[in-house]
């Protein structure tokens, strides 16, 4: 009896906290296993800085605002993209279109895309995407899991 009963509260516990875990749509089959997902990972980085960025245009035309890697950021709600830069140093091991996890960074935990690269004077940073109404957010000690990379089936 006592068995079921755990049994019972650990499937509940586990669907509640996978309903409440935002996961885009580009996210592959192995994020449908939220965070425990993280135990596969072939790479990770700890004590990060992350902080945010908006996309802002450099003119005032309609040109599309475009990331580093080439992706067309939408303009109105560009935090759905769940998108995220990262500084120079860790370009190789979180090359453009790999899947990250993320901890440390308050409701902006969960799953992301590299899409984008910070400014050469950054280390050991990312930078994520955000809504233009988001003016600041800053974390220490930041944990980055590397999900899936584009290669990792090649």
């Amino acid at each position: 009896m006592n068995k079921m009963i755990i049994s019972l509260i650990i499937m509940l516990v586990s669907y509640f906290n996978k309903a409440q875990q935002f996961i885009p749509d580009w996210c592959s089959d192995m994020c449908n296993y939220p965070p425990i997902e993280v135990r596969y990972c072939f790479k990770n980085n700890y004590l990060l800085t992350a902080t945010v960025y908006n996309a802002v245009p450099m003119q005032t035309d309609d040109t599309p605002l475009i990331t580093a890697s080439g992706a067309k950021i939408t303009k109105d709600k560009p935090y759905e993209h769940r998108w995220l830069a990262v500084s120079r140093d860790l370009l190789d091991d979180y090359p453009f279109g790999s899947i990250v996890y993320i901890t440390g960074v308050g409701k902006y935990n969960g799953y992301w895309k590299v899409q984008d690269v910070m400014n050469k004077r950054y280390k050991n940073s990312i930078d994520l995407l955000v809504n233009n109404d988001v003016k600041y957010g800053k974390w220490e000690d930041v944990a980055m899991y590397c999900v899936e990379t584009p290669d990792l089936y090649n």
